[in-house]
């Protein structure tokens, strides 16, 4: 199981009584959550990640 998770970057879903759930992920999953979360940690963040999509929005990449 934990080959599989690692492997193909899957998840399992453990499902416990008194909605004690668990999700087993892989550690680069793992690392990818944390860096998101750190990027969108704060509202100076957040506001340059929402300007720099725009400006990528912006652009014809066939024109490059």
């Amino acid at each position: 199981m934990t080959d599989d998770v690692a492997d193909f970057d899957d998840h399992v879903i453990i499902t416990k009584s008194e909605n004690r759930n668990v999700v087993i992920i892989s550690e680069k999953e793992f690392q990818s959550w944390k860096e998101t979360l750190y990027l969108l940690s704060t509202e100076a963040n957040r506001k340059n990640l929402d300007e720099y999509l725009d400006q990528l929005n912006g652009i014809n990449l066939r024109n490059l």
